[in-house]
């Protein structure tokens, strides 16, 4: 199995596979489902193309009741995830996790991490970066850049409402690119 994100797989793939996912995390949605804790290494492509959404463990259950559940992998978490704003999280946490991942896959580079992979963040600093929704800046000028920033917009309200809405962004750009 390959791994979204991977250099081996080229802009195209990876965004294929990015579509991909978005329809299995848009499927949990549909059953009131949040995964949580969608990042590459939770996501794995089978032999035949076919992407798995794998990890479920921090996944809510809205349709329960029961309080969402603050947890994910804090290089990756929303902002209303990591200060534990319980009215906030929903839906659009899902979307900004999502957004992370796309614009590894434009950019090259982790969203939140430092470029450069010899400098270390300590938990203090991803915890200050997640909280504060810190992004590294990029000079790709990939229109799909755009597009992974409105996803992880701060405020969830600021964010793409559901992930068809940001897939149907992200296709338009892709069209874009293939048309080229």
């Amino acid at each position: 199995s390959s791994d979204v994100c991977s250099s081996d797989l080229t802009l195209e793939e990876n965004l294929d596979i990015f579509d991909k996912l978005c329809d299995a995390i848009a499927f949990a949605h549909s059953r009131n489902i949040l995964h949580m804790d969608i990042k590459p290494d939770n996501v794995q492509v089978g032999e035949f193309g076919e992407v798995y959404a794998v990890d479920w463990g921090v996944a809510s259950d809205l349709s329960r009741g029961e309080p969402v559940k603050c947890a994910g992998t804090w290089q990756w978490i929303s902002p209303e995830v990591a200060l534990g704003n319980q009215k906030k999280i929903g839906p659009a946490s899902d979307i900004y996790l999502l957004g992370g991942v796309l614009f590894l896959i434009v950019t090259g580079h982790h969203p939140r991490l430092p470029k450069d992979k010899k400098e270390k963040f300590g938990q203090a600093s991803l915890v200050k970066a997640a909280r504060g929704n810190i992004i590294q800046p990029t000079e790709c000028q990939d229109p799909m850049v755009k597009v992974a920033l409105k996803a992880m917009e701060t405020d969830p309200k600021n964010r793409y409402q559901t992930v068809e809405e940001l897939q149907a962004r992200s296709e338009e750009h892709t069209f874009e690119l293939q048309s080229q």
